[in-house]
């Protein structure tokens, strides 16, 4: 109902016999298919302020399917049909349209990098170039999952993490030093790509490690499935950052609600649809963060978690 009396308003305030703007929006994103159903929360927000495909809005979706080395033509076959506004998922696809464009308003959706870092912005207040979006504060995110996993394993002496240490410098850093206060050693395994990530199911047994941090990356996501299986065999505590992790078996994650990222993104659209300047627009954090655990992965396991870190969760899967 919403979006029909939006676009009724913007029907009627055009002229008599005139056709309502119809706006283009660029999507690129590294992840694919069987990913839809998240980024469909970015179409129906979408929806509900107003835009709605076929009528008002044509929306160009990209994705390289997994294969990073493709976003940089996916976005140029995005830019070249003049989109009003982009709207990148993931760092590589930020980094692919900003080597694109520095006039079309990029909204980001970046939960692995720090945009003052990276110089995507000139401030999180005022970005100031053509890149606005939602940003993850990284170290926060690290040093809670340490705290997670040693309350999960009281004894924890080491933990092997899975990064692409090119990609991951800050969460990698982060992580160390998280764990550093604890005494835990972190052993990085590269998993730049599916190789290295069957590589790191070699390594990882042998060096007997107490538990596994996966960080969050297109790959990583892609390849959930394949990591918890692993961790289940291995009886390894794992954590990451988003609920699929747990739902598919994993001890436990803890971080964003990604559906509502995606409709927040949304509102990031409509305000430069609306007259915004991308650089005017203030880079946001997530609001709100969810941790899942998975009980039945515990007691598989043999750990008895304790009732303090069961009565945070935010939902325990039996």
């Amino acid at each position: 109902m919403a979006a029909i009396v939006a676009f009724a308003l913007v029907a009627s305030a055009s002229p008599a016999g005139a056709q309502p703007r119809v706006w283009r929006v660029g999507m690129l994103s590294p992840v694919g298919s069987r990913d839809a159903n998240v980024q469909d929360f970015f179409v129906h927000a979408l929806r509900d302020l107003g835009y709605v495909e076929g009528q008002n809005l044509v929306l160009d979706q990209r994705s390289s399917e997994g294969h990073p080395e493709r976003l940089g033509p996916l976005g140029a076959e995005i830019v070249r049909g003049r989109p009003d506004v982009l709207f990148a998922v993931s760092p590589p696809a930020v980094h692919a349209l900003r080597k694109l464009t520095t006039t079309i308003p990029i909204v980001a959706l970046d939960l692995e990098s720090d945009p003052l870092r990276a110089g995507v912005a000139a401030s999180l207040g005022r970005p100031a170039g053509n890149v606005t979006g939602i940003y993850l504060d990284v170290p926060e995110i690290q040093g809670k999952w340490i705290e997670l996993l040693r309350e999960a394993v009281p004894r924890l002496s080491t933990l092997a993490m899975m990064a692409d240490p090119a990609a991951h410098d800050l969460q990698v850093k982060a992580t160390q030093a998280a764990a550093r206060r604890f005494g835990i050693a972190v052993h990085v395994h590269p998993v730049r790509n599916p190789d290295e990530l069957s590589r790191a199911f070699d390594a990882i047994p042998r060096q007997r490690e107490g538990a596994l941090v996966v960080l969050a990356a297109p790959l990583t996501y892609r390849e959930t499935p394949r990591i918890v299986d692993f961790a289940l065999k291995q009886r390894l505590p794992a954590i990451s950052l988003f609920r699929n992790f747990p739902d598919a078996g994993g001890l436990m994650s803890y971080g964003v609600v990604l559906p509502e990222l995606f409709a927040r993104c949304a509102r990031f659209v409509d305000r430069i649809l609306k007259g915004a300047r991308a650089g005017d627009v203030p880079i946001e954090r997530p609001e709100r963060f969810e941790l899942v655990v998975n009980d039945k992965t515990a007691a598989a396991f043999g750990l008895k978690l304790p009732q303090s870190l069961l009565l945070r969760a935010n939902e325990v899967l039996q």
